[in-house]
């Protein structure tokens, strides 16, 4: 593993801790032990995507990817995770770098049974 990516795999760790430590985590209530490693796996999943060189541009969606609170903001966060893919390595590495992340999410859950990276197939 490349040092890059196990600092930014530690930083996860810590938001994830700091996350659960929150006001924000006490007033939600504890989350089941699945969804919390859901969210971590998918989490680490779309650092991995966004790579290891995301400079100062792509920060924004790092920070989006790392403070995501639960599956639903993880989820709503692809979009700008296919966005700077497709910006640093094209369109088509995106496309498949988000249907794989796609399928991390649980199909238990009616909001993820759609699973596409936002294309529509006519």
């Amino acid at each position: 593993m490349k040092p890059a990516t196990s600092t930014r795999l530690a930083r996860t760790r810590l938001v994830g801790t700091k996350l659960r430590d929150s006001l924000f985590g006490l007033l939600r209530g504890p989350a089941n032990a699945q969804e919390e490693g859901d969210v971590d796996g998918i989490r680490r999943a779309m650092l991995a995507a966004l790579g290891d060189d995301a400079g100062a541009d792509l920060a924004q969606v790092e920070r989006q990817i790392l403070f995501a609170a639960d599956l639903e903001a993880l989820w709503y966060t692809r979009s700008a995770l296919m966005h700077a893919i497709a910006t640093t390595r094209g369109e088509s590495h995106a496309r498949g770098s988000l249907a794989r992340i796609s399928q991390l999410f649980p199909k238990s859950n009616p909001l993820f049974r759609h699973r596409t990276s936002g294309v529509r197939h006519h």
